[in-house]
């Protein structure tokens, strides 16, 4: 389709909505990623991924809704994706079909996305604060309101967001984008000495979105390919009917084995409800960590992923035989050097399968024994030498061949659908996903100051997702925060706090062993 054909069919489609004339305004389809998690979202399946981070300035001072309601809109005009929200619309190829488009709200009202809140800072409420605010889902059909809020908590402001609006790295940039907006106001404010209205709505700029990246990939001249897509497929279904069901992780979890479609979503009552349980590590915890990493030529993602393999293997599931878990990546350095700091769906995942005896092996470390944590250390410099090899050694990295092979199940709701379904299907999802937002610059210039940062993401409906989702949060000189998100009913808390002991447990002997040589 070209330019003057989209632009038409837009012209078309707003005529078609009373709605669209006085909210919104349709800007152009949607891509696979976006299009996918919108119907994620509205089949019950999934519902939000947090970004938090905490503010605070030498005097104390409060974040207030005056100095909010006057930031945020130098944050959205910086990143006109948050002022999309997506629509269902008629498909232009197929009869009877929908597809899904990316619109632009004409006005944002801040009190219909901004909230305050008193909440105590202890272990036990904040967990309680992330729960909630995952199990508080966006109204889709709402077409007034964006697919995103923000909760302040005394000094911690919470950025909530459904997925087709942007990925987990675009919560840090967004939280970069409101300290640089703060301390910009803030100096207006002294500057000029004067008290100003506070705006409780914004008036969208009509700013043009950044390509999705699909498009982009493909404009970089990466391309899907046929046979990787294949044999991932076939591994797959040869994992399913050939390893045993005790033969993995998770073997004793029961969940219903139907998957949910766009005639059958998940009822309003059997939605995932998100149980968190936390890990922290001390800033001198993180600090000694990364050094370690750094000594053994390996990262502080693939050291914790392989310490919860060990873990699993070893405490939890002695007769597994094979590993089956993700890692989260970030596409941006694959991409133009401007869009490091690009709001959007830049994400894909890196597949890991490994055999379990080392990791058994390894597991069973203890303060005397140097074998075991040589052999830690030798699975997480492995992880990270697959890691890289995977993004690194390939003309198109596999975890962008992964995001491209999306393109290839088709364009409207009901192909994305069945097509993402159906490799579900012979999937074995009884896995476990990682994923890393470390922020290494802590300082700005300004008043306001970021002195820590976490994240979360919602549990998503067993058979479909993930069983646990770890979500690692850390900034320079601040503490660790590690986030591990649970379908409530399917796993008990438990065992999840047992994984997390053990994890930190064999951490805390791999840094005594560090600082005894």
């Amino acid at each position: 389709m070209d330019n003057s054909e989209s632009n038409l069919n837009v012209a078309n489609y707003v005529l078609e909505s009373g709605q669209a004339v006085q909210s919104y305004e349709l800007i152009r389809p949607a891509g696979v990623i976006e299009s996918m998690y919108k119907i994620h979202h509205d089949l019950g399946i999934f519902s939000n991924t947090i970004v938090c981070a905490t503010y605070e300035r030498a005097d104390n001072m409060p974040l207030t809704p005056d100095i909010m309601y006057k930031a945020l809109p130098l944050v959205i005009s910086e990143h006109p994706v948050l002022t999309t929200i997506v629509v269902t619309q008629p498909s232009t190829k197929k009869t009877g079909r929908k597809m899904t488009w990316q619109a632009r709200l004409r006005k944002i009202c801040f009190k219909d996305c901004v909230r305050f809140v008193d909440i105590a800072a202890e272990k036990e409420q904040s967990i309680r604060l992330l729960q909630e605010e995952h199990d508080t889902w966006f109204n889709t059909e709402d077409k007034t309101k964006p697919l995103w809020r923000v909760v302040v908590n005394g000094s911690k402001i919470l950025f909530i967001f459904h997925h087709s609006v942007c990925d987990g790295r675009s919560g840090m940039i967004f939280h970069r984008s409101l300290l640089a907006a703060l301390n910009k106001v803030t100096r207006a404010q002294h500057e000029s000495g004067k008290e100003e209205d506070i705006p409780n709505d914004f008036d969208v700029p009509n700013h043009e979105l950044k390509p999705e990246s699909m498009a982009l990939l493909r404009l970089l001249g990466m391309k899907f390919s046929l046979f990787i897509g294949l044999l991932s497929y076939l591994s797959s279904l040869l994992i399913k009917v050939f390893l045993r069901k005790n033969y993995t992780f998770f073997n004793d979890v029961k969940f219903e084995e139907g998957l949910p479609s766009t005639d059958n979503p998940v009822p309003l009552a059997q939605r995932p409800v998100t149980k968190v349980e936390r890990m922290c590590l001390s800033s001198y915890q993180l600090a000694a960590s990364l050094k370690a990493c750094k000594e053994h030529k390996t990262s502080m993602t693939t050291l914790i992923l392989t310490l919860i393999h060990a873990t699993l293997a070893s405490d939890v599931y002695p007769t597994a035989k094979m590993d089956l878990s993700y890692l989260a990546v970030d596409l941006r350095r694959f991409l133009p050097a401007e869009f490091s700091n690009t709001m959007g769906n830049y994400v894909s995942s890196h597949q890991t399968n490994y055999w379990l005896g080392k990791y058994r092996r390894a597991g069973a470390i203890s303060p005397a024994n140097d074998t075991q944590i040589a052999l830690i250390w030798q699975l997480s410099q492995k992880a990270k030498a697959d890691l890289d090899s995977a993004m690194f050694t390939h003309r198109t990295p596999l975890p962008v061949a992964n995001a491209l092979g999306l393109t290839a199940i088709g364009e409207d709701d009901e192909s994305i659908a069945a097509g993402i379904y159906n490799v579900l299907d012979v999937a074995v999802t009884k896995t476990f996903c990682v994923s890393s937002l470390v922020e290494s610059e802590s300082q700005s210039s300004g008043p306001w100051q970021l002195k820590g940062t976490e994240f979360s993401v919602a549990a998503q409906k067993a058979r479909v997702g993930p069983m646990l989702y770890f979500a690692i949060g850390s900034m320079k000189d601040g503490e660790c925060v590690i986030n591990v998100s649970y379908e409530e009913g399917v796993l008990q808390s438990r065992v999840v706090r047992k994984i997390l002991e053990g994890v930190e447990r064999r951490l805390i002997i791999l840094l005594g062993a560090e600082n005894a040589n």
